[in-house]
């Protein structure tokens, strides 16, 4: 049986992330940035700046990637991807077991700045597209190169493609627990599941709970509290909270 994979994206009030640059090139299974003249980096769903990098599968439903290139030259950038289990870590599967079609496709989608005081080169591309089709859902890591040399990394960037296979209820409230009552916020959720089989729900499904798109605070792993027929509940009352004032 297929397991099931949920990541919980909830809206509290707290300041987010900043885009991460690193050095040196070391590549992670993470939002990163590998040369110095790229910035402005967005990964997004198309018409929809503000969302999380988040389609559904066979939908129709594009992503978009932007960046600008400061050096002022055009530069070759491909990009590829790869599939990843619900650690982030790379799945083990051929690529053509989770796309269809090409595995480095050529951004050829560019714009020159005009009157700013720092010349700069726009990139876009929309995925998936006529050229490559994603066969699987789950996470998966969008990798940009230079002159198509999978050793010229670029940038690495986090995205996910999902399946509504369940539902789910969720009561987002000030946390229950006095010592979290003014500085924390609770979100207690159930998922109903009456269209997928799940035999044992506290190893055939994961469950992450993200706060405001962070990865760094996210919780991973959430397991059960109760299981009663088809629907699963997780009303804890400290495992669940997040900082972020009590409204």
């Amino acid at each position: 049986m297929r397991s099931l994979f949920l990541v919980l994206f909830i809206y509290l009030f707290n300041t987010l992330s900043a885009q991460e640059y690193y050095d040196p090139k070391v590549m992670v299974y993470h939002n990163k940035v590998y040369v110095p003249n790229v910035h402005s980096v967005k990964l997004v769903p198309n018409g929809n700046t503000l969302a999380y990098p988040l389609i559904r599968l066979n939908s129709g439903d594009q992503l978009q990637l932007s960046f600008d290139e400061l050096s002022g030259e055009i530069k070759d950038y491909s990009y590829s991807f790869e599939h990843c289990g619900p650690d982030w870590q790379p799945s083990g599967l051929n690529f053509l077991d989770y796309c269809e079609g090409i595995d480095q496709v050529y951004i050829v989608d560019y714009e020159f700045s005009g009157n700013t005081r720092t010349k700069y080169i726009h990139y876009k591309a929309s995925f998936p597209n006529d050229q490559l089709k994603f066969r699987l859902s789950g996470n998966y890591l969008l990798k940009v190169f230079e002159n198509g040399d999978p050793e010229a990394l670029v940038m690495t960037q986090r995205f996910m493609i999902y399946e509504k296979r369940v539902s789910i209820r969720a009561d987002l409230h000030r946390a229950t627990l006095a010592e979290f009552r003014f500085t924390h916020q609770e979100i207690d959720f159930s998922i109903l599941s009456p269209g997928y089989e799940l035999t044992n729900p506290y190893s055939d499904m994961q469950v992450n709970i993200m706060q405001n798109g962070r990865w760094d605070n996210m919780i991973v792993g959430l397991p059960p509290l109760f299981v009663k027929d088809q629907e699963i509940e997780f009303n804890y009352e400290e495992e669940n909270v997040f900082p972020g004032g009590n409204e």
